[in-house]
């Protein structure tokens, strides 16, 4: 339960704009949710997504009101918009290799 409102946090910032929030390919957590979570991204070229990935922690209590820590991880591809000419540029350089 928990995992999933964390993702839900997480695309929630991604769709809002604010990326940069999450701190991306830094390396450092940041606090989701009262949860501790690395969140990177990438992009390639060509493609019509930036792949978002995260992993971390999340502190859970279960039917003895102990704490535990189950280790999460997850992704989501944001879609982009590509404009013609990128694509245009990728098609050619894969086409006839001029890179």
């Amino acid at each position: 339960m928990e995992e999933a409102k964390v993702e839900a946090k997480i695309v929630r910032i991604i769709h809002s704009g604010d990326g940069d929030l999450l701190r991306p390919n830094s390396g450092q957590p940041v606090t989701i949710g009262g949860h501790s979570i690395c969140v990177g991204f990438r992009d390639e070229m060509g493609s019509e997504y930036r792949v978002w990935e995260w992993h971390g922690h999340v502190s859970t209590r279960d039917e003895d009101n102990c704490y535990s820590l189950e280790y999460i991880f997850g992704n989501y591809f944001e879609e982009r918009r590509v404009s013609t000419c990128v694509k245009i540029k990728f098609f050619m350089e894969k086409r006839f290799d001029f890179a």
